[in-house]
């Protein structure tokens, strides 16, 4: 059962990785063909919303249920895409431990 988790979970994280660099690629070739106008997060919701729900109803069928975990989910997804970069280049700043050279700079001052 334990195996089984862990396959599950692994599987998601994969499609969940997936979903999120075909959303930003075809958001990205969107960018040249759209107007210069058209807001690029709208862009990226409206596309990782119709790329998510074309794959749970594919993988699960039409339901109320799959309908709104893809809605869900795409919401996830757009968050991953428009944000995904800069909150993991933050994150990596924050717990990078680096010495900043901040006490001992290398001056004499006496």
């Amino acid at each position: 059962m334990d195996n089984l988790l862990v396959i599950s979970s692994s599987n998601t994280i994969v499609n969940f990785g997936l979903i999120t660099f075909l959303t930003t690629i075809i958001v990205e070739v969107m960018k040249s063909v759209l107007p210069k106008k058209f807001p690029t997060q709208l862009l990226t919701i409206l596309v990782s919303l119709f790329l998510t729900i074309c794959i749970v109803v594919n993988s699960s069928g039409l339901s109320f249920n799959s309908i709104v975990s893809g809605i869900v989910i795409g919401f996830v997804i757009s968050f991953i895409s428009m944000n995904g970069f800069d909150a993991f280049k933050n994150i990596y700043s924050r717990f990078n431990i680096e010495d900043k050279g901040s006490d001992n700079d290398g001056s004499d001052d006496s």
